[in-house]
């Protein structure tokens, strides 16, 4: 977990104080299935990977078993870490109405 040291003014009532505050830094995350992009979330980094399981499956895009292979890299432009995840098909998609429309969202045929 990255983290900086930032200036500030406390002010209590009519005073002001000058005092140092950290701050946790935040930076974009793009998640990939399959070689597509996905979405890009904001994070404070570590833990990547339990965090694009869990979207996954919360989502209901894949079953926790049914997340492949995840591979983790800078992009492209550098300016955001990439997460490049493998969801084979016959797990894609565990809920009724994403059933049909996420594999296509995401270029996987459905199993339905």
């Amino acid at each position: 977990m990255s983290k900086v040291s930032q200036n500030a003014i406390c002010v209590d009532g009519s005073k002001t104080l000058p005092v140092t505050d950290t701050l946790t830094v935040e930076s974009p995350l793009q998640i990939r299935i399959n070689g597509k992009p996905f979405t890009v979330t904001m994070r404070t980094p570590g833990e990547d990977h339990y965090l694009a399981q869990g979207l996954l499956v919360s989502e209901g895009i894949a079953t926790p078993e049914g997340i492949g292979s995840i591979q983790s890299r800078l992009s492209d432009t550098q300016d955001s870490d990439v997460l490049d995840i493998h969801i084979p098909e016959s797990y894609s998609s565990a809920g009724v109405c994403l059933t049909k429309l996420w594999p296509r969202r995401i270029g996987l045929q459905s199993r339905f």
